[in-house]
């Protein structure tokens, strides 16, 4: 259903049990998935320490600022590309990646952080 969140590649989590930080790299059929943990900032992986396998349950979604790139990861836009452009209170505003540079507003619950490399 639409509580489902499913990571794809260069999506930003966060280990639970540790804390650190990292970049989805694979999602294995069986629903491993593999991240390159590493230090974020700018929008991209500065460097990575390691690699690790994580199931889904053990992973959490980093939270996207301003500017961030963005994939919509639950709900009907489930997928959609786009830009940060705004923060009001729990809604965030998106310019879509798409021609029109079309401007949504969702929950910033459904949104994850990506990174460009």
């Amino acid at each position: 259903g639409d509580s489902e969140v499913w990571p794809v590649p260069g999506l930003v989590v966060a280990l639970k049990n540790s804390g650190e930080q990292g970049v989805v790299r694979q999602v294995a059929a069986d629903g491993a998935v593999t991240v390159q943990v590493g230090e974020i900032g700018e929008g991209r992986l500065l460097h990575a320490d390691r690699t690790t396998t994580a199931s889904f349950k053990d992973l959490t979604l980093v939270a996207p600022v301003k500017w961030d790139n963005v994939t919509v990861v639950r709900g009907s836009d489930r997928g959609l590309e786009a830009q940060l452009i705004g923060v009001d209170g729990a809604d965030g505003v998106l310019k879509v990646k798409d021609r029109q540079g079309t401007i949504k507003i969702l929950d910033m619950s459904n949104l994850g952080q990506m990174i460009a490399d």
